[in-house]
Order: structure tokens, then sequence, then C-alpha cells
């Protein structure tokens, strides 16, 4: 198993891509072994994303398309076109899917309800920047209830929170804040029930936390390489499931920790 890329469902279902076999393994709750395994024709990238209903959403790289997987089928079939891969995938409840685009320094959105195929601008620019309305290699994305979006800002190691039609950001985890909230290339974020910001700094191998009880570290806090199994190594993505585990995509070491 190679995992790139990993997704844990409402009822605590985990799907693994793989991209070396071009193929999505499958884990129910307490199941030692996939039950199921999804075959592909196409390389995947990063952005991967399961609905409630089960359908699978997968980017395919520089293939300029993202494939969908319904529950009950175990061929794929092409949802949606892109004219850039998308680095992290995110579907609000509203049936409104949300775009990384990693070498486009932008985030875009479109209804999966509308027969529009036109994608809508969310934030960046187009083009790499530092400023508040401007993303540098923007990676993994969080949209809550309030249809605020979060955003791992990559190359400008730092958290962007952009409000519901704002499309300047504000700075919540990065070195402008202080040293102590400095982050060297942060890849993956999450939010808990309780608006805490769960952050994967890549760069410094580690999972943080941010929230009303401030910055702190939880994962990989030793600064050490890889010496121990409560160590990340080159983390890229993260999930929750219900209990409130954390399951790291270690590219490393070939696992999820």
């Amino acid at each position: 198993l190679s995992p790139f890329t990993s997704f844990i469902s409402i009822n605590n279902t985990l799907y693994v891509a793989d991209q070396t076999t071009k193929t999505i393994h499958i884990w129910p709750e307490k199941s030692e072994n996939p039950t199921k395994t999804i075959y592909s024709s196409y390389n995947f990238s990063t952005g991967f994303f399961v609905t409630l209903t089960g359908d699978i959403y997968i980017d395919n790289g520089n293939s300029s398309h993202i494939s969908k997987w319904s529950l009950d089928k175990t061929s794929t079939n092409t949802a949606l076109y892109i004219n850039r891969g998308c680095s992290s995938l995110f579907i609000h409840v509203d049936n409104t899917l949300y775009c990384s685009i990693h070498d486009g320094h932008q985030i875009v959105k479109i209804s999966l309800d509308s027969s529009d195929s036109t994608w809508s601008n969310v934030a960046g620019m187009g083009c790499a920047g530092s400023t508040e309305d401007m993303l540098d290699q923007p990676f993994g994305i969080y949209v809550n209830d309030n249809y605020n979006l979060y955003v791992a800002d990559t190359g400008n190691d730092r958290i962007q929170l952009f409000h519901h039609g704002e499309s300047k950001g504000i700075t919540v985890a990065g070195r402008t804040l202080g040293e102590r909230f400095a982050l060297d290339k942060p890849t993956s974020i999450m939010l808990d029930a309780d608006n805490n910001l769960f952050i994967v700094d890549s760069g410094n191998q580690r999972i943080v936390r941010v929230g009303a009880n401030g910055f702190r570290c939880l994962i990989g806090c030793s600064k050490s390489w890889c010496s121990k199994l409560d160590e990340v190594c080159q983390p890229l993505t993260a999930a929750f499931d219900s209990y409130g585990n954390i399951f790291i995509t270690n590219q490393y070491m070939n696992g999820i920790q």
C-alpha cells in the first residue's frame, strides 16, 4: 500500500487512495482488511472527498477532470471538467464542491446540483502573492457551516480564513501572528465541533491545534526525524473519525498512522 491521501466518512469508514496502483481501498469501521477496492485508469492527486451518501469524488491530477464513483458502482465516470488539477476537494452539505488549485493560486467552487459548468472564484487572484487577497500554492481547504473558508496557504506558510463573500483573508495561524504561531508549508486543515483548527504542519513534521486555548503542538513535537511511532514523517493529509482520533497519511513510511 502506498497511500497518497485518505478520507474518513461520517460512519468511520476509511478510504485510502493508492497512487501507485491507481486504486481506492475501503475499510469499514473495525475491519482489519479492506472490504472493497475500486480501480481507476487515471492517476490521482490529493483532491479526494466522500459525500454523506457515499459518492466518491477524486481529482485526476493533470487529466483536467474530477471523477465520481457512486456507492453501488465499481467503475468511474467523469463528473466535472477543470482546466487545472485540484490539490484538495471539499463538498459542503449544500452540494457545492470547492477545489484548491495549487499551481493556480486560487480556490474555486461549483454547484453539483446545477447544470451550469462554470466555476466561480472564491479566494485568490490566480497568481502567487502574500497580500490578504492572494494565495501562494494553496493546498488543504475546509468550509464550515457558515460558508467560511479556511485555506492552508502552503507557499506563504500560513492558514487563511475567508469569511463568506469576502475576497480578503485573515491569517489565523502563521509567523505574522508571532513566532510561536510559525508554520512551515502547512498542507491540510480540519475543524472540530468546538471550532478548534487542526493543521498538518508538513515542513515541521507535526500536527498542531489552534483554538480558544491558543496554539498547541499535538503530534510530532520532538522535532526528531521519524525515530518513534508517535512522530510523523512527511505528513500530507489527515482526517478525524467520530471519536476524535486523527489518521495521518504518512508518505515517508507508506502508511496511515
